[in-house]
């Protein structure tokens, strides 16, 4: 799994990069459109950072130097993750991050040098990927089904640049999600969101800056400004869903590759992707 050399000295410099965040499976919170590239391949990402190309189209030979293992039973598709970390400098490939699932007790997988690893999943069973790494903030990512080969991309922070969460705590969970805008005219902009979480009036939308994470400070207003939307007065130990709205357009928060759910753990950073489509 590779990016082309301007993708990566872009993320390096913290320059946005159109997304998805988990087709065929966040997103992550992190990290995507859930369009299938011509070979049965999908990318995604979250968190804002998404694969310039898919490396796994019309690159056999990439994906048979990853190393692949399987969770569950056949038959399987192929999750390619690329894993960055978030540092004190920007951006870079996080090797030795560990990918699980809830559903494979005894499966776990690790990132190269280059943040890569592939991993062989049940297909059509809905499973929460995990990606851990020593120094770094545990990612969970929404509750997905994964229906085709795809592609993960994200980044974690080092426990060192937490200060990009808004109200961060080590012993609470952090949710947040990406929005992705698929739609034309105003459906075409991720701005003007309104999200929620369903049942729980105590949780607080925090809408980050489209500059975010250079910028960590939240914009002001009840409504998105850029992509990401963080929430904050949740409690660990609970699955919750999103809600959404914006004027004239349709705000998707149960994809296809998504369930909805999004799975809270104390220390941990959960991620997926909210969709904004003509109505």
């Amino acid at each position: 799994m590779t990016r082309s050399p301007n993708a990566m000295n872009a993320m390096t410099e913290w320059a946005p990069i159109a997304v998805a965040a988990l087709s065929a499976l966040a997103a992550v919170a992190g990290c995507s459109s859930s369009a299938n590239d011509g070979s049965s391949s999908a990318v995604s990402s979250v968190n804002g950072h998404a694969p310039a190309h898919d490396p796994l189209h019309g690159a056999e030979s990439a994906r048979d130097t990853l190393p692949a293992v399987e969770c569950g039973e056949p038959p399987y598709v192929d999750l390619a993750l690329w894993m960055w970390e978030l540092g004190a400098e920007g951006t870079s490939p996080l090797a030795g991050a560990t990918l699980t699932f809830n559903v494979c007790p005894r499966f776990s997988a690790t990132t190269d040098a280059m943040g890569m690893v592939t991993a062989r999943v049940s297909r059509g069973v809905a499973v929460v990927p995990h990606v851990t790494a020593k120094g770094h903030l545990p990612i969970v990512v929404s509750e997905s089904r994964l229906d085709a080969d795809s592609i993960l991309s994200d980044f974690t922070p080092t426990l060192a640049r937490t200060d990009v969460i808004p109200e961060y705590r080590a012993e609470g969970p952090t949710l947040s999600v990406y929005l992705v805008a698929e739609g034309t005219g105003a459906c075409g902009a991720e701005s003007g969101v309104t999200l929620h979480i369903e049942g729980h009036p105590e949780a607080r939308a925090v809408y980050m800056r489209p500059s975010w994470p250079r910028d960590p400070l939240p914009a002001t207003g009840d409504a998105s400004v850029g992509s990401v939307v963080f929430f904050t007065g949740l409690a660990a130990g609970e699955t919750v869903r999103v809600g959404g709205s914006k004027p004239g357009c349709r705000v998707r928060v149960v994809p296809s590759e998504q369930t909805g759910a999004f799975p809270l753990e104390s220390g941990a950073w959960t991620v997926g992707n909210v969709y904004i489509e003509d109505p």
